[in-house]
């Protein structure tokens, strides 16, 4: 939405407009954006800021597109934890999702043609944890999706164990490079 759409709506409800100062400062990368490039954009390509909000209102249908599928084809791998049981590889309070090894790659065997690997990284965002793209990308794998053996991004970590993926998260990068090394 343009500001001026958003004055006129904030006028429609009687809302009181609140301009936070940080707004106007361009050393923060969204405020370059709308300040200098999408004003240069819009004087060299007269319609482009709103070719772009379409590209966007697309992309948003598809993203939930997107995550509905993924839903639809990894849910049935989540292992369901009794909530009274603590973790067995992580502190009581860590977050984790637990998933089912052999139900995965039975899936992804079942997918052999297609490249589900942003789409489970998708599926796993939104559960809560998130991954770089190519995080889960194996050219060599089926469906293209790779699950590290242990391996650790930020405060994040995925651990095959037994027959199950563990991807938790944690408080600090060295606690979730901790949990991947063994210690």
């Amino acid at each position: 939405m343009t500001r001026k759409e958003l004055l006129a709506y904030a006028r429609e409800n009687n809302l009181t407009w609140c301009e936070d100062e940080s707004n106007t400062d361009v050393k923060f990368a969204r405020n370059k954006v709308r300040h200098d490039l999408l004003p240069l954009l819009e004087r060299e390509c007269p319609g482009a800021t709103e070719q772009l909000c379409r590209v966007a209102e697309i992309a948003d249908r598809a993203y939930a597109k997107v995550i509905a599928k993924g839903e639809a084809v990894f849910d049935s791998v989540l292992v369901k934890q009794d909530p009274s049981t603590p973790l067995r590889f992580a502190q009581d309070d860590t977050p984790a999702l637990t998933l089912d090894k052999k139900k995965l790659n039975k899936i992804l065997r079942e997918h052999a043609n297609a490249d589900l690997s942003e789409m489970f990284r998708l599926w796993v965002a939104k559960q809560g944890f998130r991954f770089p793209i190519g995080f889960f990308y194996g050219p060599k794998e089926p469906a293209h999706v790779k699950i590290p053996h242990r391996a650790a991004y930020r405060k994040r970590s995925v651990a095959k164990i037994g027959h199950t993926i563990k991807i938790c998260e944690f408080c600090t990068p060295e606690e979730a490079q901790k949990f991947v090394s063994c210690e």
